[in-house]
């Protein structure tokens, strides 16, 4: 070996030799441990204090729930205490009834056309009712007489106890006395009424009562109209005859907003259970917990109820269709713990029970852990803060250490890249004057730039060789490199052809498949257009000819009350629901019947229409007057023109929407340049045409943010919202809630599209976007809708993207603005 190659070095063992003398390794691992030792013992800290937190929240709990179930104890002895009032005075007068007086005078009663027996009017007193099954002789008369003696302590129980309702009794022989007085109780309980059918009534007999005390009944429906509730009942007994059941009712809403509403820390919530695990009642927070709405009031109808309506199953909490709720809640009933975690729809809660010892009932309190742990969650995240501090000032000084490395490696570096900077000098020159350059050989005390140096001369041999074939050989491929530009120049048109006629032909396929719900659409306008139209046309034929006789034969102040009533109507354009027609009529027809006005009912009626249901005291002096039924006929019809004209204008400006939907989906724009759009008025167009489709069991929810007009092909756009919400509605089988969101995020405008179909399943989330795959039968799909969609989203520099579970499926579309 010569002394020469000797002195040579490798470039690995110089990079080495440097950098190991300049080892980040030691203080990067101190840094690190001392980063985990400090968010370990953060994280050791914060699970104490949450233990400790839990442990004083499950303490106070106990306490509180302990206290308010006292609390609720207390005012349901108080109800029973007035129950067994009302046992004893009740007991007392049937055995000895004529030892009692009228404390409200006399009062009238009569006979409905239903067969009802019923108190007819309202003297202080309770209203009464009694069967038409029950045949009513001198003693039911005497009863329904002298059980006049108990309105004074219902009056008394109901006005001074806020929970009350009503005060009842009801008998063996189908007899109801009710406080506070129903109007038309004739018509309120059903016209035949076997009250022995009824829990409020059998719960206190012999069979379930044979200790005779105050028995609590589950929540039911009210057949007095009252809605929700629940009683203390009693029996009431002669010796040894049952001669009826008295009781008080408290109902949910009254129950929920005077017993369970309680200022509880943590923002803890109360809701009541019986022992066999049914809600009995229960605040509105709790009903977002149990995804539950409670039972207060309720539309009663037409129909009458003749049997006990219970709460539904659902509202069993030992019937959940959750086994883990049901275990949950089982472990607590049983008694091996008065409180348990309880998890409900992904949120996790401290659960913990009273009884209720006058009813047995159970008083359930809910405490949402996470508001329990609030401030522990505050530490933590001042704690995280000061870490990422520490993080930062260690990032601070490792870019100060990696500029002193920097520095002192830029001599390693300059050494290094001495050399081989005049190898790259010699590589330019090779550039500019290859047939020319002259092979030079370069010495360096490095081993690699040396071989590198002749490996240089070499190569410049070998290129000066391959230059000159490669300068024949680029004459040869210009050639080919334009002929090949210019075919596939024309297939690139060929294809933008042939994309836009297959996204038209999707959407006149789209627009195929709507053209019946379309033409209902249009159908449906144009047909109150025509009755409209037909009802003008009957006014004209049978009532125009007679106005002038008509208005002749009136005197001068009753043309002008009856302008001013037609007037009044003109200016009425308010609809009223059916319920507030049949409450505007009865209200009308009191008032009138009051006037002595002849076929109240009928003229109520008339009136109602016309939007008249209010001060009618300057219509009085037309009702009384003796052609006051015709003037009130012709009013009636010429308010008839001006609704008829009302109808044919909506019916218009409707048809009128469904043919420019229709006109703006059809378009086909060849321009193929983009324009200023709005893309909420093309989501609008789809869902106009849609609306056949969609009226028919698919809710629709517009979340629509204030968006800026975006430069789109707007046509193209309209496709794609076509398939999104055809393929939404055909997965949901049109029925279902489909809702669309329009946000801004950025610089791009997103539109979420979700509906609460069964969801994509997962082995086929991959191939949705893939060209003519379809899960629908043959015929029916051809698997180019989502494939087409990708690409028009595409060609606006857009993006689409899906996310589906079980019962949700969202697209999203995001275009830049």
């Amino acid at each position: 070996m010569t002394n020469n190659q000797m002195m040579k070095k490798t470039l690995n063992a110089i990079i080495n030799r440097h950098f190991l003398s300049s080892s980040l390794t030691p203080v990067f691992t101190v840094e690190l441990v001392l980063l985990a030792l400090y968010f370990g013992i953060s994280a050791f800290i914060t699970t104490k204090t949450m233990n400790m937190l839990l442990d004083e929240a499950k303490q106070n709990i106990r306490e509180i729930s302990s206290r308010e179930a006292q609390n609720i104890n207390q005012q349901l002895k108080e109800i029973s205490t007035f129950a067994r009032l009302l046992q004893s005075e009740h007991q007392m007068f049937f055995e000895n009834p004529e030892s009692f007086g009228l404390p409200y005078g006399t009062p009238e009663f009569s006979v409905a056309d239903n067969g009802v027996f019923y108190k007819t009017t309202y003297n202080g007193g309770s209203s009464l009712y009694y069967s038409s099954t029950t045949k009513i002789t001198d003693k039911e008369h005497q009863k329904a007489l002298k059980t006049e003696a108990f309105d004074p302590l219902f009056k008394d129980i109901v006005t001074n106890n806020p929970n009350v309702v009503q005060v009842y009794i009801n008998t063996y022989d189908d007899m109801n006395r009710l406080y506070p007085f129903i109007e038309d109780v004739q018509k309120q309980f059903p016209a035949s009424t076997n009250m022995e059918d009824f829990n409020f009534y059998y719960e206190a007999d012999a069979k379930h009562n044979p200790t005779r005390g105050v028995v609590w009944t589950d929540a039911y429906l009210d057949p007095a109209g009252k809605g929700w509730m629940m009683s203390g009942i009693v029996p009431i007994y002669n010796k040894d005859f049952l001669e009826g059941v008295t009781g008080i009712d408290v109902t949910i809403e009254k129950f929920v907003d005077n017993i369970l509403k309680l200022d509880l820390p943590w923002q803890a919530s109360a809701f009541l259970v019986n022992k066999d695990g049914m809600i009995l009642a229960m605040p509105e927070k709790v009903e977002d917990y149990l995804n539950l709405k409670e039972l207060k009031a309720h539309a009663y109808g037409d129909d009458k109820l003749t049997t006990t309506i219970k709460k539904p199953e659902e509202f069993n909490l030992l019937k959940n269709q959750d086994e883990e709720v049901v275990a949950q809640l089982q472990k607590l009933f049983a008694g091996h713990a008065d409180m348990v975690d309880f998890t409900a729809r992904g949120n996790n809660f401290l659960l913990s029970q009273e009884i209720i010892q006058e009813t047995g009932w159970r008083l359930l309190f809910l405490v949402d852990k996470e508001i329990v742990f609030e401030p522990v969650f505050e530490l933590k995240q001042l704690a995280r803060k000061i870490g990422y501090v520490v993080i930062f000032l260690m990032i601070v000084f490792y870019l100060g250490f990696v500029l002193y490395l920097v520095k002192k490696s830029h001599n390693l570096s300059t050494k290094i890249s001495a050399p081989i900077a005049n190898l790259a000098n010699l590589s330019s020159e090779m550039v500019d004057n290859m047939e020319t350059i002259e092979i030079k050989r370069m010495d360096s005390d490095i081993e690699e730039v040396s071989q590198l140096s002749n490996n240089f001369n070499t190569m410049v041999i070998h290129l000066k060789q391959l230059f000159a074939n490669l300068e024949e050989a680029r004459n040869t491929l210009e050639i080919k490199v334009e002929e090949r530009t210019h075919e596939l120049k024309e297939a690139l048109e060929n294809l933008k052809r042939t994309q836009q006629e297959l996204v038209q032909s999707e959407k006149m396929a789209a627009l195929g498949q709507l053209v019946a719900g379309i033409a209902h659409e249009i159908n449906t306008p144009l047909g109150a257009i025509r009755s409209s139209v037909g009802n003008i046309s009957k006014f004209v034929e049978q009532t125009l000819g007679q106005l002038p006789a008509f208005f002749d034969s009136l005197p001068k102040e009753q043309k002008q009350g009856f302008f001013a009533l037609l007037q009044r109507s003109l200016q009425q354009e308010t609809l009223f629901s059916v319920k507030e027609e049949r409450k505007f009529k009865r209200a009308l027809t009191r008032q009138m019947e009051q006037h002595d006005i002849k076929n109240a009912a009928t003229i109520a009626t008339k009136l109602v229409s016309m939007g008249i249901y209010d001060n009618i005291d300057t219509v009085l002096p037309l009702l009384k007057a003796s052609n006051g039924a015709d003037m009130i006929q012709t009013a009636y019809k010429l308010s008839g023109l001006q609704k008829s004209t009302q109808n044919i204008s909506i019916a218009t400006d409707r048809a009128s929407k469904v043919v420019f939907a229709l006109k703006s989906f059809a378009r086909f724009d060849t321009s193929g340049e983009k324009v200023q759009a709005t893309l909420i008025d093309g989501i609008e167009t789809v869902l106009t045409l849609y609306h056949n489709q969609l009226k028919q069991g698919v809710e629709i929810i517009r979340n629509y943010a204030q968006l800026p007009q975006v430069m789109c092909y707007p046509d193209e756009l309209n496709q794609v919202w076509t398939n999104l919400i055809h393929n939404a509605l055909q997965a949901m089988n049109y029925k279902g809630t489909l809702e669309i969101e329009a946000t801004i995020e950025k610089t791009d405008v997103l539109i979420n599209i979700t509906d609460n179909g069964p969801g994509i399943p997962d082995d086929i989330k991959q191939k949705i976007f893939e060209p003519f795959f379809t899960t629908k039968p043959p015929g029916e799909g051809s698997g180019l809708g989502l494939d087409i969609v990708r690409k028009i989203i595409e060609k606006h520099e857009g993006k689409i993207t899906f996310t589906s579970t079980l019962g949700k499926t969202t697209f999203t579309v995001s275009i830049p603005i």
